[in-house]
This record gives C-alpha cells, structure tokens and sequence, in this order.
C-alpha cells in the first residue's frame, strides 16, 4: 500500500507541475500576432500540441503558443471575459460547450456577438493535405470527408446546421485488463457478460488469485463507455444515437420513452450484477477513487479488469517502467440479454447462451462453421453488435472575438494533414482525431513507435466495426437537461458510489438508477418543461 500512495502522491505532485505554472493566461501579456492555444492538459499530455504548433510555425511562419490550460473550468471563466481579458485564439478543451454556444448573445456580457465561438463551417470543406489511397496515391480529401461520418453529424449545431466545434481527439474507451494475469491463471477473454460474469465468479472463489476482478474509478465516469456498450449493443446504434436527439419514433412528445429501452434495462442489469457490494467482484474501495487511484491500483495489481480508455498508459507512463506491466484493450463482451430478441434462437437460457457464444465465435473468424439453426438475419445482428467500439472525443474551436480568427482557421486545416496526425499520434501516444475508417492509427508511420498495447487496439478493428459515443449536439440536451442518467447531484452512471457499506444511504443498484431515471423524466410535467427549455415545443 505505501508503495501505491508514494506512487499517487509523485503523479499528483506532476500534474500541479505541469498545469500550475500556466494555470492561467494573464491577458496583460502581449500575444500581438501569436496564436494563442490553450489545451487541456488531460490523459494524453499536450506535447502532442506543441509538436503541431512548432511544425505549423514551420511550415506557414505564423507565430505559436501552446498553454496547457484548456480545462473546463477554464473555459468558463475566460471565454466568457471577451476579447479585452481574454487573448485565447483556439480553445482544445476536455468537455461539452453546447451550453455556452447556446446563450448567444448573453454568452459574452457587454457585447452583441451572436455566439460566443466562430462559425467554422467553411473549414470543414478545406483540403486535409498528405493523403493517400489503399495503392498508396495522393488522394483529394476535405476535412469533413475525413472524419468519421457519426462524429461529423455530431458537430453540427441542430439550430442553425452550422459547425462551431471540430473534434481534435478521440480515444478508445471501455475495459482494459492485465494481460499476463490472464495468461498466469489462464483465464479467458469473455466474449459475453454471463461469461464476464462467470469469470469474476472464478476469480474471486479461486484462493490462488489475489486480485480483485474488477478495480474501477468510482469518483469519475468511467464506467458509461461499458453501459454504453451493452445499451448500444442490444438497442442497436441508431436507437441509441437517436436517444441524445429527444425524440421517439419521430416525437418529441414521446421522446420520454426513450429512458424505458429494453437497452438500457439489460445495461444495467449487467452493471448492477458487476458492482453490487455482495458480489464481490470489484475492490470495495473502488467507489471512492479517483481515475488516478482507480487506474495506479490496477496496474498495481489490485485488479485484472478496468473500465477505462487507451490513455491509461500515457496517462500514468511516469509511474511505471516500460514493460512492467502488460495491458490488453478487451472486445467489451456482448450483452447475453440480447438473445432475448433474437428470434432463431431456441432452447434455454443456457442453449441460448451457448449459441451465442458458438455465433460469436464464427463472426469473429474463430470458426468457419456456422451454428446450426440461426439464422442469416441473427448472425448480422451479432455481427454489427459485436463489432460496436466506444470512443470518446473532445473538441476544438475559435473564440468569436479572436484577432487571430483566419490564422486560426489555417491551424486547424494544418492539424487535420497527415504531418499532423502523425505528431499527434506519436507524441500523445495512442491517438489521431476520429478519422474515417479509411485511416486508422495503422495507416500512419507513427503507428511503428507505438507500444505494444497501442498497437493491439487494431485487432478490434475490421471492415465492420463503427465508432459510437454519446452527442450533445441536440436542444434537449444542451438545453432541456436530458442526460443519460438523472440524480440530483451527478448526472452519470457513478451515483452508484454508495457501494461502500460505509455509504448506504446513498447505496443504489444500477436498476434503482434507471427506474429512478425513468420516473424522472416520464413525468409529463418535468417532460414538458424540459421541451420547452429546448424549445422544442
């Protein structure tokens, strides 16, 4: 335990280094004629950005300056100052601004700005320079052609169809787990929840195994990507992208109904049956960490499994020498619950599960026989199930008062060219902007100086797989307040943090969190206002 804390202590100690020196951007300092980037300074670090920012520089002679600063909260205070106090050209931040976009003209108080960011739709047809086809060719390519399709659709404003946000960074999201572990105690890598569920069952009655199953972060919301997975894999994709748009079946006025899927229900089902106290299955501390805490015990060794992305090993590669410990990105196990609507499959709850295992198995490409009695339609529900990734962005964008506003717009045209990818990739570590299937981490060279870890991330991918992650591009959210989980004091999945015995008065399953949701918002009244706040109604 002491070596943990000295562990945790040392990375907090570098963190406040390497974002206290420039927690702030005093606007008495003279930036006539740099461009001024302010970038949050998060999982992935920001050398990345100074890497682009010094080739920009290079390449088009235009003065660049990078402060690790972009934090929420920091953009809620100085964006809002206007362009007397406040000298940012370009903000990388690490939340959603669809809030602040939204207040027009009372965003920024004394001026008369429409809205507070620029409208940056032209860039989005602008030439993303550098690359190439499949037989290698130069190829000519926009910049909203290069991204992927989801997260393109998810930058557009709903009020007026305009771009005031470009998505710089993606990260892929869901459970990690310790490699070698599994292969010491010869575990297998589940491919459905009852199976994740039998093997936490294994681990922890198995007196030869020390850790916990599972080890996660309970102060942050790391657990949404797995929900996320299982709701979107038994919902289906578009159902769960058409969630965050507040309508069902083409309603706003019905759009309450989209808290009652089957999805969510299974979801939390598996997420309930994960986290309860009395399972077991889980470090009974994990409530209380933070993502340092959570990610420091895991790679510890306090746990196999955590929910969490690929920039764990950036995030904490100071604490660790390289190769002591060996992580793997898990194909996040299919939702068993979803043979329920699966209309060839037959027998009991255990045939079906083993059918589901035997199908997943030949759309894997582990087998080439094709279980008996299920049928075509079947196997490509699995199929696009199975093959669903989570992935979390966060975006970019101009200040409308910048003095700067057109060079600005020519850096993010050069951040989007291959040269750029390429640093962003290499010195971050695991990333590039959300880029069409097209281009994947392996189509850059950069891909060569990735760790081992990184670099099996593309075994999750194949010509099937497509991204998803929620969108807060739509009024219900940004202004009616729907979220995907309602509580009074945190809108995400971890007001599950009274799983410490120590808490239970605040102790919820994840099914007392989704009925508590559901009677939430399928109150016609709190509907109601909730559209109207949207303006939806």
């Amino acid at each position: 335990m002491k070596k943990i804390w000295k562990k945790l202590l040392c990375f907090a100690t570098a963190l406040l280094i390497g974002t206290g020196a420039s927690a702030c951007v005093a606007p008495s300092e003279n930036y006539d004629g740099v461009l001024l980037i302010s970038v949050a300074n998060v999982g992935n670090g920001y050398q990345w950005c100074v890497k682009i920012a010094e080739a920009f520089t290079a390449k088009t002679g235009i003065e660049t300056e990078v402060k690790p600063t972009a934090v929420s909260s920091y953009i809620d205070t100085t964006l809002p100052s206007g362009p007397e106090n406040n000298p940012v050209d370009i903000y990388m931040g690490n939340a959603s601004y669809y809030t602040m976009l939204n207040r027009g003209v009372n965003a920024i108080k004394g001026y008369d700005y429409a809205r507070p960011m620029l409208d940056i739709t032209e860039v989005f047809e602008r030439e993303a320079e550098g690359y190439t086809d499949e037989n290698g060719e130069p190829v000519s390519i926009t910049i909203k052609e290069l991204l992927d399709p989801d997260k393109y659709e998810d930058s557009i404003f709903d009020k007026d169809g305009k771009n005031y946000f470009i998505p710089y960074i993606s990260n892929l999201a869901g459970l990690i787990y310790n490699t070698d572990k599994f292969a010491e105690y010869n575990l297998e890598v589940p491919r459905t929840t009852d199976e994740l569920i039998e093997l936490c069952e294994y681990v922890r009655d198995n007196d030869e195994i020390e850790e916990y199953p599972i080890v996660y972060c309970g102060n942050n919301g790391y657990w949404r990507w797995t929900y996320n997975h299982w709701w979107a894999q038994y919902d289906g994709l578009e159902s769960f992208r058409n969630f965050f748009t507040g309508k069902y079946n083409g309603s706003y006025e019905n759009g309450w109904q989209n808290y009652a899927s089957a999805g969510r229900y299974a979801a939390m089902e598996v997420f309930t049956e994960l986290t309860k106290y009395e399972n077991g299955f889980c470090d009974p501390q994990s409530s209380t960490y933070t993502f340092t805490q959570g990610q420091l015990h895991f790679l510890e060794g306090n746990g196999l499994m955590i929910p969490t992305g690929d920039w764990i090993e950036q995030e904490m590669i100071g604490n660790f020498a390289p190769g002591e410990v060996s992580l793997g990105v898990m194909h996040v196990p299919l939702v068993s619950s979803i043979v329920n609507r699966l209309t060839s499959f037959e027998g009991t709850a255990e045939q079906k599960e083993q059918t589901l295992r035997d199908v997943i198995d030949y759309v894997d490409g582990k087998t080439d026989v094709k279980p008996a009695g299920v049928s075509d339609d079947d196997i490509e529900e699995v199929r696009q199930a199975r093959n669903l990734i989570g992935k979390d962005s966060s975006d970019m964008f101009i200040p409308v008062y910048s003095d700067m506003a057109e060079e600005a717009k020519d850096f993010i045209q050069f951040y989007f060219s291959k040269q750029a990818q390429e640093l962003l990739l290499e010195y971050s570590g695991s990333t590039t902007a959300p880029l069409n299937s097209d281009y994947p981490i392996d189509y850059f060279d950069a891909f060569d100086t990735l760790s081992e870890f990184q670099q099996t991330k593309m075994e999750l991918f194949n010509e099937y797989t497509r991204t998803f992650a929620e969108s807060d591009n739509h009024a219900i959210v940004y202004a009616g307040g729907a979220k995907t989980f309602y509580s009074q004091s945190t809108p995400i999945i971890d007001r599950v943090v009274g799983l410490n015995p120590a808490q239970t008065a605040s102790r919820l399953t994840g099914i007392e969190i989704y009925e508590e949701t559901l009677a939430y918002y399928s109150d016609r009244t709190t509907w109601q206002n909730m559209l109207k706040n949207a303006g939806l109604v």
